[in-house]
């Protein structure tokens, strides 16, 4: 199963894109993604997560689609 165009609806109006593949009832695993890159990088892991009886969420950065900017959200960088 895979399932590239998933939203979740918040209550403030935002909407969370996220990506399922996998096995779809799977024990589910949370993926989350480095920048640059986006809920799309962990498709190649399809098979073997469905071969293992996993099932992954990987989540949108607000910043990117198709999750939505909520207004005066910021992007700070730091330095080390």
């Amino acid at each position: 199963m895979l399932r590239e165009n998933c939203y979740l609806y918040l209550k403030d109006g935002r909407r969370l894109g996220y990506l399922e593949c996998g096995d779809p009832k799977g024990k589910p695993v949370l993926c989350f993604h480095g920048y640059p890159g986006s809920r799309l990088d962990f498709r190649w892991l399809e098979q073997a997560a469905g071969n293992r009886g996993l099932k992954l969420i990987a989540v949108g950065r607000e910043s990117g689609f198709p999750t939505r900017w909520s207004q005066g959200a910021l992007l700070i960088s730091a330095e080390t």
